[in-house]
């Protein structure tokens, strides 16, 4: 069965990233144009947390575009992240993708190498593709989405590192507490000496400066 269902053919955008014509019969059938209120929230906050990022001049504006384009969150969405994310590396997009699967479909991870070779240059059509797919599955009172991806990622990619670094037994780290305070002994013995051979010079000045 396909990873995701293929997305629509794209729509033509104008400047402001609003889609012309009319909207698809799929997005009509449902409550509303764009769905629940709910799901308009979570488009709305997925926005901000990419002006947040990356242009934070633009998210006063953001409560107003919503109310102007009213029941199209996800299209605007869609040219959102296409402008800002997926023009960049793969640092920057990579995990928004990730944190679909993550908190979606986990064990579609151990394969997004293949994923992503199989939607090459068709990485921000999966993503969009993801978003239609799961953000609807979202209720209210469900734990809600992680909406800064990057920090999020970042943060997990941390975690496993600090857990894959080897636990020091704890003779290894008496000994190593014996080792920093031998330095630390041996530091200030160093500047001691170091102190007491500026004295001895400055007084063998002194005696030299009242012979003459």
């Amino acid at each position: 069965s396909p990873l995701v269902a293929a997305p629509p053919p794209p729509r033509r955008l104008s400047a402001a990233g609003i889609a012309h014509g009319p909207r698809c019969s799929r997005c009509a059938s449902r409550a509303g144009p764009m769905g629940t209120q709910h799901e308009r929230q979570i488009y709305q906050q997925l926005i901000e947390a990419v002006y947040r990022r990356w242009n934070k001049e633009k998210l006063n504006d953001v409560p107003r575009l919503m109310e102007k384009y009213k029941g199209q969150e996800d299209e605007i969405y869609d040219f959102v992240v296409r402008k800002y994310v997926f023009c960049s590396g793969k640092a920057d997009w990579l995990p928004l993708i990730e944190i679909m699967y993550r908190r979606f479909n986990p064990s579609k991870l151990q394969d997004i190498d293949r994923i992503l070779e199989k939607y090459k240059d068709s990485e921000a059509a999966l993503y969009r593709a993801l978003c239609g797919k799961y953000i609807p599955q979202l209720k209210p009172g469900d734990p809600p989405l992680e909406l800064d991806a990057w920090a999020a990622c970042g943060r997990e990619a941390r975690e496993r590192d600090d857990h894959s670094l080897p636990r020091m037994s704890r003779t290894e780290e008496k000994r190593s507490e014996a080792a920093e305070a031998a330095l630390a002994e041996g530091r200030k013995a160093m500047e001691k000496e170091t102190t007491n051979g500026r004295e001895k010079r400055k007084a063998s000045e002194k005696k030299k400066d009242k012979k003459e």
